[in-house]
C-alpha cells in the first residue's frame, strides 16, 4: 500500500494533442495508480499536458507527490547523462 506522501518520478515521453504521455521510474513506481496502465514492464500514464509544469517537454523528468507534478531538474539532468555515458561507450566498442 502506498502512502500519499510517497514521491514517484516519470520521464516524459512525449506530448501530442495537450496530452503527456509518461513513463513512470521503475525503481520508483508502487504500481499502477488511477489513469495508468501498464506496458511491458512499466507503468505509462496520460494526462492533459496543463497539469505539467509550464516548460515541460520530452525527456523532462517530472516528481509526482500529493498529486502534483513538479520538476526534478538534478534528476533529469543524472539521467542525461547516464545516457550520454552510455551512448559514448556504444560509439568507442564500435570504433
Amino acid at each position: 500500500m502506498t502512502g500519499t506522501n510517497e514521491t514517484t518520478f516519470y520521464i516524459v515521453d512525449r506530448i501530442e494533442g495537450g496530452v503527456a504521455i509518461l513513463q513512470a521510474d521503475p525503481s520508483s513506481a508502487a504500481g499502477p495508480a488511477a489513469g495508468e496502465t501498464t506496458v511491458g514492464s512499466q507503468e505509462r500514464r496520460e494526462v492533459p499536458a496543463a497539469q505539467l509544469p509550464k516548460d515541460t517537454r520530452e525527456g523532462d523528468c517530472l516528481s509526482f507527490s500529493n498529486g502534483v507534478f513538479a520538476p526534478a531538474p538534478e534528476e533529469s539532468r543524472a539521467r542525461r547523462a547516464r545516457i550520454r555515458s552510455k551512448l559514448d561507450q556504444l560509439r568507442a566498442a564500435r570504433a
